[in-house]
């Protein structure tokens, strides 16, 4: 289309040469009038960056707009999609891997207390389903299976699409037969089986490397 609109624009250019080369020679003018001669030598190099353009339509550069000629109208691109937040790049994940550093320290409280605090403070944020998960396995290290079954089902509530959603229904099968609840520890395994089947808890279970 860019293309085109320059071909378009050294025509006009040409056309407009043309009417002048003509009403001078109608007239009796000569070329060598200077306000003519400038406006022919100020077509002339019009002309002359034009073509060059569409020699080379990698160009950057831009022809000036023509008096009384209108450019096509371009269609814009569409709007991208939304950018993907990287949580590596949030404000929280420094304490969030400082969280996690307690918990492989088995300093369960203070994990849990972290990532209580950046759910509180970002429950939408890229990292809010992992800080779910890891403050429910908190409280399932701690023998507090009815607490840890509460996150995991939160979890599977306000996170339905992230990554982990499978994990969170496998433990709160885990944390239900932990509970005495046979039935519900099964209905949690069948809905991950269900809903993702290909996700690696789901190969878990399959595989029979998953104990209650």
């Amino acid at each position: 289309m860019k293309l085109v609109t320059q071909i378009i624009q050294i025509s006009v250019i040409w056309l407009s040469m043309g009417l002048a080369m003509a009403a001078c020679t109608l007239f009796g003018g000569s070329y060598s009038k200077p306000v003519e001669r400038a406006e022919f030598d100020e077509l002339s190099g019009r002309v002359g960056r034009l073509e060059e353009l569409v020699k080379s339509p990698t160009s950057s550069w831009a022809p000036p707009p023509i008096p009384g000629v209108r450019s096509p109208e371009l269609t814009p691109a569409p709007a991208s999609g939304p950018l993907v937040t990287n949580p590596r790049r949030s404000k929280y994940w420094t304490r969030y891997q400082r969280a996690l550093s307690q918990v492989r320290s088995r300093r369960y409280a203070e994990a849990a207390a972290a990532f209580e605090a950046m759910l509180a403070e970002d429950p939408t944020g890229p990292l809010a389903p992992n800080a779910r998960y890891w403050l429910g396995e908190c409280f399932y290290a701690r023998g507090d299976f009815s607490r840890a079954l509460s996150e995991f089902q939160q979890g599977i509530v306000d996170y339905p699409s992230s990554a982990k959603a499978p994990d969170y229904l496998l433990k709160m099968s885990y944390s239900q037969s932990r509970l005495g609840d046979g039935p519900g520890a099964m209905e949690s395994m069948r809905r991950l089986l269900d809903s993702y089947p290909n996700s690696d808890s789901a190969r878990l279970v399959k595989s029979g490397r998953s104990r209650f």
